[in-house]
């Protein structure tokens, strides 16, 4: 059994019977699933298979992914390094918590490989929550919508292909209007289309 198999699965409740006899179970209804944006991302080792083990691990993991945009590829940001990363952001329903979402995403990230670290470095996967519904989350391990997110092309980018009318929870403003504000700075970043693989995952 798996940590997503224990966070997924819906708790049981005892009714006291007036006969005798043993209680009634039943299982209780599933929660309400919420909308979240993820971004991944990989720069070692087989970067294309990095991405597809990852969304079938949140697949298998309670993260229903309902839309993938395309792949695209730019150099680190925020650290040097001869290894280009390839990103893209995904549309998915869960019923896990954000802070079970956030752990779920770790469990990934461990299961493909990834290390540690006290700074950005290369890595197998990287796996951030964007967005989860409208939510605001700031806390010491876990800050909802994502700080950066509006600063780095390779979210950018591939949120206005799938969200640009989605809201900013904190501004306000959708994408596409966030995306002008920052405009400057995001065409700064070098960045371009890899491929197309949500055809295989849906």
């Amino acid at each position: 059994m798996s940590f997503g198999d224990l966070a997924f699965r819906a708790p049981l409740f005892v009714i006291p019977s007036e006969s005798e006899g043993p209680p009634n179970l039943f299982c209780a209804p599933p929660t309400t699933l919420k909308k979240v944006y993820l971004a991944l991302g990989t720069n070692l080792g087989d970067r294309i298979k990095n991405l597809r083990l990852a969304l079938k691990q949140l697949q298998e993991r309670g993260v229903h992914i309902l839309k993938v945009s395309k792949v695209y590829e730019s150099p680190p940001l925020g650290f040097e390094s001869k290894n280009l990363f390839l990103n893209l952001v995904l549309l998915a329903e869960t019923s896990l918590s954000p802070q079970a979402l956030l752990f779920e995403a770790k469990c990934v990230e461990f299961f493909l490989g990834r290390k540690q670290a006290k700074s950005y470095t290369d890595r197998e996967i990287d796996i951030d929550i964007i967005f989860y519904e409208d939510l605001i989350i700031d806390t010491e391990y876990l800050k909802i919508p994502h700080p950066r997110a509006l600063e780095r092309a390779f979210v950018m980018l591939p949120l206005l292909e799938i969200a640009s009318e989605f809201i900013h929870p904190s501004f306000g403003l959708t994408i596409k209007e966030l995306a002008k504000n920052f405009e400057k700075s995001l065409n700064n970043q070098e960045i371009w289309e890899y491929k197309r693989i949500s055809e295989d995952f849906l």
